[in-house]
């Protein structure tokens, strides 16, 4: 016969037995029977509970999202013969609201109307509020006439319901909410039956837990896809040059920005040891580099050094490295690197340019400098030829023009020199 379909019936008080420890189940539990002989009702009230724990349990076992399962769970324990039942959570809101997320049986409206919260206050005090804030199951049997239940005893009233059972949810480090069921019999949850039901709210929690634990994962997962395609797209695309090496020097990925700075595809650089691919004219360099950031000593940031590409040719680059933790790898250095080859020869261009206009800006001053005192010169030097009949003093009269024209040429040429093109 299965638990589903099991029922209860007196029984003899059992042999003496040793006592043990073993794991409460639903089945121990409808077995543990009182000394004395029960009523039929109570075991037919605990008969119900068996079968509710055990349906539910199957449930807990098939539903694979939270609120339908919550749905399932309240159907069940009305299936088994019970008023309602409701499943509230606790906000952690100011008013500590609680939030009716599902309900099934004779409801018409009464979870809409509860305004229930967990707060120490007069709608707080009643079954629920107070399962939820002491964490502990709270019967009340007498509806009717219960203090604490007057905010909702007309409602109650109407629908029928006379006794109640308040179950907390609970994770493991706090009271989620609570599981409700309405009986109308008050007398209704005996001894067995409310264990029974405890242990269906604790299973309850097991599988609410799970199911978010899970639904954590899967959410965790998808983040993940989506930041390695975010990463995926930006290395891709990215312009300037970057390799991704692991602790032994080795390119674990390389994106196509530097296939193209080297000139090599990138399967014959995936693979290779860096100071193979980089070709640096000082590979102690990058050595000191990963040795440094491996150990977590401070490096420069940027580091200038030059290298060969695949036809070559000599290169500059720029590169910065830093340490990084991949989830499904060892510590790995990034570096990411850029040609700075043509601008490196701008400068050195813009420099030349800068000190062929500063000897330009010195020829001109020089020039015009002397261009007047040679002015005065030319004036002077032909008086004392013409005064003078003396041939020595002609003859350096002579001299003094020659040179006149030689520096006149020279400063024609500095005048030159400092001529734009």
């Amino acid at each position: 016969m299965s638990a589903a379909n099991a029922t209860l019936s007196p029984c003899r008080r059992p042999a003496a037995r040793t006592p043990r420890r073993s794991r409460l189940t639903p089945r121990a539990v409808a077995a543990d029977v009182p000394r004395r002989r029960r009523p039929a009702r109570d075991l037919a009230r605990v008969n119900r509970a068996l079968r509710t724990l055990t349906a539910c349990d199957e449930a807990l076992t098939q539903e694979t999202e939270e609120p339908t399962l919550l749905r399932e769970i309240c159907q069940i324990i009305v299936d088994a013969g019970y008023r309602l039942s409701w499943v509230g959570y606790a906000e952690e809101d100011a008013a500590k609201t609680v939030t009716p997320v599902a309900f099934a049986g004779l409801e018409e409206g009464y979870t809409e109307r509860l305004g229930i919260t967990w707060a120490d206050t007069d709608r707080g005090r009643g079954p629920t509020g107070t399962s939820i804030r002491e964490g502990r199951t709270v019967l009340e049997r007498d509806i009717p006439h219960a203090p604490d239940f007057a905010p909702w005893r007309e409602d109650a009233l109407k629908r029928g319901y006379a006794a109640s059972i308040a179950l907390p949810l609970r994770d493991s480090e706090k009271v989620l909410g609570a599981l409700m069921i309405y009986a109308g019999d008050p007398k209704a949850f005996v001894e067995e039956e409310v264990a029974l039901l405890t242990r269906l709210a604790e299973n309850l929690s097991h599988g609410i837990t799970a199911l978010r634990q899970r639904r954590a994962r899967e959410e965790a997962e998808t983040r993940g896809r989506g930041s390695e395609q975010r990463y995926r797209t930006l290395f891709e695309t990215a312009t300037e040059s970057i390799l991704l090496i692991d602790p032994r020097g080795t390119v674990l990925d390389a994106n196509p920005a530097v296939a193209a700075f080297l000139g090599r595809p990138i399967a014959e650089v995936v693979g290779k040891n860096v100071w193979q691919v980089a070709r640096t004219e000082n590979p102690e360099l990058l050595q000191g580099l990963l040795k440094a950031l491996l150990e977590g000593k401070p490096v420069p940031d940027p580091i200038y050094f030059s290298m060969q590409d695949s036809s070559g040719r000599r290169r500059e680059v720029v590169i910065r490295a830093r340490l990084i933790s991949l989830l499904d790898a060892s510590p790995t250095v990034a570096i990411i690197g850029r040609d700075i080859t043509e601008e490196r020869d701008a400068e050195r261009l813009a420099l030349e340019n800068e000190r062929l206009a500063a000897l330009g800006r010195a020829a001109a001053f020089i020039g015009h400098a002397l261009v007047t005192p040679l002015t005065n010169i030319s004036l002077l030097a032909p008086s004392p030829e013409r005064q003078s009949a003396d041939p020595k003093a002609k003859e350096k009269v002579t001299t003094v023009n020659e040179q006149r024209l030689v520096a006149g040429r020279i400063i024609s040429d500095l005048l030159a020199i400092s001529t734009p093109l």
